[in-house]
């Protein structure tokens, strides 16, 4: 604060006095607030570490324990699996079992944790056990082993598919019904094994010493052990402080973690972990579960019955806190520091006299009016820019620094509000604020920034400290400010910001050396590519990358081109701290101070090793491709052509790359001007886009042949390459005029031999009814009155079911060659199926038949053609008991079943008619559906035949299958939900 003179009212020792009390107010009230946050922060981070620490050491805890879960877990499918390996378990032979039992106590010896190692085969009896006895592993003599298939670890173990593990309850061990002293808490293991050819051969136990598993559990867990605690999915202590409380579900004990806490055990239940406060205290909590942890079946999508039982059986890590420990903290924030503060405050009240007693000295030994006559002079001489104005904002003095800067005269400006004057117009009420806050608050310095503008509109970014002015009684007047001109200084600062952020940011590892090769920066790309930090290799070469692929020559030659201030790039085959090889293209440049000497070297490089592997892959690909293939480039000159297109053309490749496509394709006007065309299209179509033509082509040789050419065409950064598949047409189109010909002739001799079956069935199926109708004329025409009426009504029956047979084989043709229209309706195949059998009501009294049907419940409607459905069930119906005219004293009996038959594919309903008769021959189940076969006397043979092509056009089958000891099966299968 700048004053014309010192304050006369009060005399030197109230002034002091006022200053002392004015100082020690603000002392105490500082240092009350400094207790208060030290207060708080020490509160709450002493409540969070602790909360912290009760958390991290229970998941120290749980970690040792999903370790030594997953190392058994290992000990058992490497014992299963090994064993599996060398084929002990194809043959269970006395030198295989006897090799295996080696291992597993060698295996045993070596583990230690394990109280039993048994193999049991499929029927429950041990073939192999292995004892743990004070140390030592002993093979159980074959007399002492056991039949365990009672036995609940057995029976579940034996259920597991491979690699599945089996894990008991946590509990002691049990001798002949009596808990085993001194306790051995035991966990049983078991897998099943299997042979070379995947079949079950039995289970493998492993009975595991859990003391170890407890004991790393309170090695981990031993910075809380008064505090931690481990439980059973009942609330039972597995692990806890007081030996005395463990395994209280074995011993009898009624006492708990769930009945002493009950609240709380039913929210730590209920979760899988967490922390939280009641009055009993603080809780911390985590879950493990045993059975995941051995199996991996914790994953959110497995939803499997095994891994909801595996959720039943959890441990629980408690961490617990009492209430007195809570409340014990502000007491011994108070103990801890009481005297520090009692101290502090002290010597605050010493140091605030001491200044104010110098203040007061200072303030009386000043000479304000040599100040005032030395004022506006010193303002004149500093380089600063210095601004002074009244409380109204006009400006009462500025200087020829600002002056300069800002292209005014001293008249322009004095008396000018310096806000409306001087300000840029975004910032002015801002500044304006800022004015009124120095003017409240009547300070004595502060500093802010505010923009400036030039005479012309130039701005300029001004840090100013502003002084307040007051005069000979105290009163403010005015406020000085002095600032220095920091836009350049800006706008370095935010070039450098965004310069370090776009490295720091950049998808390309950066790294910079000195002038030396040593290395002092890289950026976190550089980091995340090679595993190294800042630390490993600041201060190193960067040969600490060199994979050795890389000679010394081309070394050389970087840093020669480097230091010569040229920019070398190229690329490298690296190593990463991990040893992992990649490769980078670098961008390799020197950086010059202003004097243009070279001081860093800075390398900008981009990770391509997918691009390298990719190139690879694809020349892998390319060469070894069972066709001719050829890269090309956008003028269409050769980059790459195969093997196999070099021994099809006879050229060479070095005879290739380079030339022309028109080299192994035609160069003809017309095969150009096709070429041209594909070309165009592939021009306009999507990346990658491939089509296909067909040319004659010439080999080397001179030989022209047909080939195929498969065109595709992709932009690159290079331009657009074109790969083009040639293909050899010559065996295809000999093969595809061959097949032609004979498909001719076979049409040509199947037609033949259907007129020729067609015509003999009518010759031979019309003439004996057209015979009984004739000879039955004749004897009317002979005898016409000596027949008597009778016998004419037998002979006109006769004539008549001729006429009616006639009728049939003529319908039965009709159908075959003109097939009547699908007629296609909603039907319920169960009234379809007991329709059909209606109509044959007749025929089953004739024949005392008896029929039997089955439905599966829920079926279908299905769309179909009800009445062709029903003649091709009552016929295949009439067939099945015609089958059984040729056997003596048998009752026909037909079995028809309906039922559901699901495919990948398709769904379909399956009726299947089972008969009794004489049965069909294997052999010629196939005829039996081709026109005008027919094993009886009587009919076309084309009844089977339509009902096949009807079956078929509803995109369902038909089939017939001889029993195993009678009878015949006739499957019909009718597609649900056939295409329309």
């Amino acid at each position: 604060m700048i004053s014309h003179s010192p304050d006369h009212h009060l005399s030197k020792n109230q002034r002091i006095l006022q200053q002392s009390l004015w100082y020690a107010l603000i002392c105490t009230i500082i240092l009350l607030t400094i207790i208060s946050i030290h207060y708080s922060i020490y509160i709450s981070t002493t409540s969070n570490q602790r909360n912290s620490q009760q958390l991290l050491n229970l998941e120290l805890g749980k970690t040792s324990i999903v370790t030594e879960l997953s190392n058994i877990q290992s000990d058992v499918n490497f014992l299963a699996r090994q064993a599996e390996l060398h084929g002990y378990f194809d043959q269970l032979n006395d030198t295989n079992l006897t090799i295996l039992a080696n291992d597993f106590q060698l295996f045993s010896d070596k583990k230690i944790v394990y109280d039993h190692i048994r193999f049991i085969d499929i029927n429950g009896q041990e073939i192999i056990r292995i004892n743990n006895q004070n140390g030592q592993s002993i093979i159980v003599e074959k007399d002492r082993l056991q039949n365990k298939i009672n036995r609940y670890y057995f029976k579940e173990s034996f259920q597991l598919k491979r690699n599945e593990i089996y894990i008991s309850p946590f509990d002691l061990n049990v001798e002949h019904g009596k808990i085993q002293i001194p306790l051995k808490p035991v966990i049983r293991f078991g897998t099943p094994v299997f042979n070379s050819k995947g079949s079950k051969v039995g289970v493998l136990i492993l009975n595991y010493l859990g003391n170890r598993l407890l004991n790393n559990f309170r090695t981990a867990t031993s910075n809380i052990s008064e505090n931690v605690m481990l439980l059973n999915h009942d609330g039972y202590w597995l692990s806890h402080h007081n030996r005395d409380l463990e395994w209280g579900f074995m011993l009898g004990q009624e006492q708990s973690f769930a009945t002493d806490f009950e609240k709380e055990w039913k929210q730590v239940s209920s979760n899988q972990s967490g922390q939280f406060e009641t009055p009993n205290g603080l809780f911390s909590y985590s879950t493990v579960y045993p059975g995941l942890e051995i199996t991996g079946l914790g994953k959110e999508y497995d939803q499997s019955q095994t891994r909801l039982e595996y959720l039943n059986h959890p441990w629980n890590l408690i961490a617990h806190i009492s209430p007195s420990e809570l409340s014990s903290l502000p007491k011994i924030f108070v103990r801890n520091n009481m005297f520090f503060y009692l101290v502090i405050f002290t010597l605050f009240l010493i140091g605030t006299h001491i200044i104010a007693r110098l203040r007061v000295n200072h303030q009386i030994a000043e000479i304000q009016v040599e100040f005032e006559q030395h004022f506006r002079k010193v303002l004149e001489s500093i380089e600063l820019n210095v601004l002074a104005v009244d409380l109204q904002g006009n400006i009462s003095f500025c200087n020829d620094s600002l002056l300069n800067l800002l292209g005014w005269k001293r008249n322009q400006l004095i008396g000018k509000n310096w806000i409306e004057t001087l300000v840029v117009n975004r910032y002015k009420n801002t500044c304006a604020k800022i004015f009124q806050q120095s003017k409240d608050d009547n300070k004595s310095t502060s500093t802010h920034e505010s923009w400036l503008q030039d005479k012309v509109g130039r701005e300029y970014l001004i840090r100013w400290h502003d002084t307040s002015m007051t005069d000979t009684e105290g009163n403010l007047i005015g406020l000085i400010f002095m600032g220095e001109d920091i836009t350049q200084y800006r706008e370095n600062e935010i070039k450098i910001r965004h310069l370090s952020e776009a490295v720091e940011q950049s998808p390309a590892s950066v790294m910079l050396t000195d002038k030396h090769g040593k290395i002092e920066y890289i950026n976190p790309k550089f980091e995340h590519l090679t595993g190294y930090k800042l630390d490993d290799i600041k201060g190193l070469n960067p040969r600490v990358l060199k994979s050795g692929e890389t000679s010394p020559e081309d070394y050389s030659r970087l840093w020669n081109t480097v230091r010569k201030g040229k920019t070398w790039r190229g690329i490298f085959h690296n190593r990463k701290k991990n040893g992992e090889l990649y490769w980078e293209s670098a961008s390799i440049s020197g950086i010059r101070n202003p004097e243009g000497e070279i001081t860093h070297f800075l390398a900008v490089k981009e990770d391509i090793t997918e691009q390298k592997m990719l190139e690879e892959r694809f020349k892998h690909c390319f060469n070894s491709a069972p066709v001719a293939m050829v890269m090309t480039d956008s003028s269409g000159a050769i980059l790459l052509a195969n093997d196999t297109l070099q021994q099809l053309y006879g050229y060479k490749e070095e005879e290739l790359v380079g030339q022309a496509i028109n080299i192994i394709i035609p160069d003809d006007t017309e095969s150009k001007q096709l070429i041209a065309q594909k070309q165009n299209t592939l021009d306009n179509s999507a990346i990658n886009s491939t089509n296909s033509m067909d040319f004659l082509a010439y080999k080397k040789s001179g030989e022209m042949f047909p080939v195929e050419v498969g065109f595709s065409s992709a932009p690159t950064l290079e331009g657009k390459l074109n790969i083009s598949a040639i293909i050899d047409l010559t065996a295809r189109i000999e093969l595809e005029t061959e097949l032609l010909q004979r498909n001719d002739e076979i049409s040509r001799n199947q037609a033949l031999n259907t007129v020729g079956k067609m015509a003999n069935m009518i010759a031979h199926d019309l003439r004996n009814p057209l015979s009984s109708i004739k000879m039955g004329l004749q004897i009317f025409q002979k005898q016409s009155n000596k027949i008597s009426h009778d016998d004419a009504v037998e002979i006109n029956q006769i004539a008549l079911e001729q006429v009616l047979y006639m009728e049939e084989i003529l319908e039965d043709l009709m159908s075959y060659s003109r097939p009547d229209a699908v007629k296609l309706e909603w039907v319920e195949i169960k009234k379809v199926v007991e329709h059909s059998i209606g109509l044959v009501q007749k025929d089953i009294d004739s024949f005392n038949a008896k029929i039997n049907t089955w439905y599966e419940k829920g079926l279908p409607i299905i769309n179909a053609d009800s009445r062709k459905l029903r003649q091709i069930i009552s016929n295949l119906l009439t067939n099945a008991m015609q089958s059984v005219e040729t056997l003596h004293d048998v009752t026909p009996v037909i079995n028809i079943t309906v039922q559901l038959d699901l495919t990948e594919s398709n769904s379909y309903i399956k009726i299947t008619i089972q008969d009794n008769g004489c049965g069909i021959d294997n052999d010629k189940v196939d005829e039996l559906f081709e026109p005008f076969y027919t094993s009886r006397a009587k009919g076309t043979g084309l009844g089977l035949a339509i009902a096949k092509r009807f079956i078929e056009l509803q995109q369902g089958s038909m089939q017939l299958q001889a029993g195993e000891n009678e009878g015949t099966t006739a499957i019909v299968k009718l597609n649900i939900d056939p295409a329309q």
